[in-house]
């Protein structure tokens, strides 16, 4: 017997009888480990509260969420900082690369010039709390520096 169905009239049932299990949340901390906040990757979450993200992520039990849209240029990855790191510390970690746009005016000395921006934002040695230019209380950087490797290492 020959049937004249046409691919696109064919509506399969699947006969699949399984056991389906439903969680209302995780059985462990779940970490974002590769998001962008961004226009480009990310749903323009830049552009939104901190509070608002915070609130999604909890929804999705979300405990880390790692942004990777520091890009290229330190603005990016200051104006990130200071929205997101002073909202909950804890909770983002951010990437970025350095700003091109610097080449041409610093030619030579690019490399040792980013460093410097990099390392103005950056963490700096153990026991001295402060990032450059942000102004954060030492509880917010003490939770930046310290509290988050602990509490997701188990070390606290």
């Amino acid at each position: 017997m020959i049937c004249n169905l046409n691919l696109k009239d064919f509506r399969p049932v699947s006969k699949l009888v399984r056991k389906q299990t439903i969680l209302q949340k995780p059985h462990c901390r779940v970490i974002d480990a590769h998001n962008h906040l961004g226009d480009d990757f990310g749903a323009g979450w830049a552009n939104k509260s901190a509070t608002e993200l915070i609130d999604r992520l909890d929804e999705a039990y979300v405990d880390t969420y790692v942004d990777l849209d520091g890009g290229w240029g330190e603005e990016i990855l200051d104006s990130r900082l200071r929205k997101f790191k002073e909202a909950a510390p804890e909770r983002f970690i951010f990437f970025g690369g350095p700003g091109w746009k610097h080449w041409q005016v610093d030619d030579d000395r690019f490399g040792e010039n980013a460093a410097k921006r990099f390392k103005a934002q950056a963490v700096p040695e153990q026991g001295r709390w402060q990032i450059y230019g942000l102004n954060l209380p030492a509880s917010v950087l003490e939770n930046i520096y310290y509290n988050n490797a602990a509490r997701l290492f188990g070390i606290a």
